[in-house]
């Protein structure tokens, strides 16, 4: 507790000083923005607010070293401890998920979380970032995208580096500045990869992401998330019954229904991820195999690759699950889009066999 008061005093001793970047403020409004762009300032540290309830992105322009800093444990380390009632050792208060070479990072605090640091290496620089647990789950930052500051060169036209646009006095851009480019830049580098593998680390990512493009409100919030997540996203006719994408996402069986309300493909994994409601309408206890979740578009089935979904469902029980199927999964990009005409399956463990669902009966909602 010591420790905790020590950095808050420092906190505060920085933000005081118009030192640091609160990306919020004690005052800010609960249902504020979500998504958060700031200049890259080494010199600056970020506090970043943060809820249990809510997965936190951190993108960069360009990829960064592994982020460092006490209290942060690997989520998928971290949830294959817990499946096999293990313990993680040291002081776990923040799970993250990271892959080298990537240029972003994802942040969930646990409930008890307190004030912590991350040091985030980004081209032989170290970007400080403090997070810290706040009560309201929309008074959080979903996403926090770095970008470059300006950089001004020095050219001809004097040191500010700029000139203005060559048309005549007057024009439309005639008074736009643009930086001056006095040669060719060469680079060390190989360009990035058009597609990133889908690691399982990569694709539990993906599978929060869904958990923020289910809960945000169709229209202009749903459109902002999407955009900062880089996700192209499609509702369903079950969910809007003008929408012409997804046109047949209710599949019905004796037991139960699966009804697809959102997709969401990430192009850069070659992935797309689902919003599904699981009913049943029996007056039975079902149970579902889900190893067996998968979806259909025309003949390719694709099943599922990582899942939240319900296991179990009492009788007129309804639940959401998410879960994520990728492409061709070996390296050729299969441009799958999230609009196309789905329809998902699961078998049953029990009671007794589990119905066909593509032979059962299709309705439209």
């Amino acid at each position: 507790m010591k420790v905790y008061r020590a950095w808050f005093a420092l906190a505060l001793s920085w933000m005081s000083a118009g030192l640091a970047i609160d990306l919020w403020g004690a005052e800010k409004p609960v249902g504020a923005d979500v998504v958060r762009r700031v200049e890259i300032d080494p010199a600056t540290p970020v506090f970043i607010p943060v809820h249990p309830r809510i997965a936190t992105t951190v993108s960069f322009p360009r990829p960064i070293g592994e982020p460092m800093g006490t209290g942060f444990v690997e989520a998928e380390a971290f949830q294959k401890a817990m499946s096999e009632g293990k313990t993680v050792g040291g002081r776990g208060e923040y799970l993250i998920t990271f892959s080298q070479g990537d240029a972003f990072f994802t942040v969930q605090p646990m409930q008890q979380s307190e004030l912590l640091n991350l040091n985030v290496p980004f081209e032989g620089e170290t970007v400080v970032l403090f997070f810290y647990l706040v009560e309201q789950p929309l008074a959080a930052v979903a996403s926090l995208n770095f970008i470059d500051k300006p950089v001004s060169r020095v050219g001809k036209n004097g040191p500010a580096g700029t000139l203005k646009n060559p048309g005549a006095s007057g024009e439309r851009g005639g008074d736009v500045s643009r930086p001056v480019v006095t040669g060719i830049l060469r680079s060390e580098t190989a360009p990035a990869p058009s597609s990133l593998p889908a690691s399982p680390a990569r694709l539990e990512g993906l599978l929060r992401k869904l958990k923020l493009v289910h809960a945000a409100h169709a229209g202009s919030e749903l459109d902002d998330l999407a955009s900062a997540l880089k996700l192209n996203v499609a509702i369903s006719a079950a969910e809007d019954p003008q929408s012409l994408e997804i046109p047949h996402p209710v599949n019905r069986s004796a037991l139960f229904e699966l009804v697809i309300l959102r997709a969401a493909r990430d192009s850069a994994l070659d992935s797309v991820g689902f919003v599904t409601l699981f009913r049943n309408t029996s007056e039975k206890e079902i149970v579902f195999d889900l190893r067996t979740l998968s979806v259909r578009c025309g003949a390719a089935l694709y099943t599922a690759r990582v899942i939240d979904a319900p296991a179990s469902l009492r009788p007129g029980e309804v639940l959401p699950g998410y879960f994520v199927i990728v492409g061709a999964d070996d390296g050729r990009p299969a441009h799958l889009l999230p609009g196309n005409d789905w329809r998902v399956s699961v078998d049953l463990v029990s009671p007794g066999s589990s119905p066909d669902l593509w032979s059962g009966e299709e309705e439209e909602e």
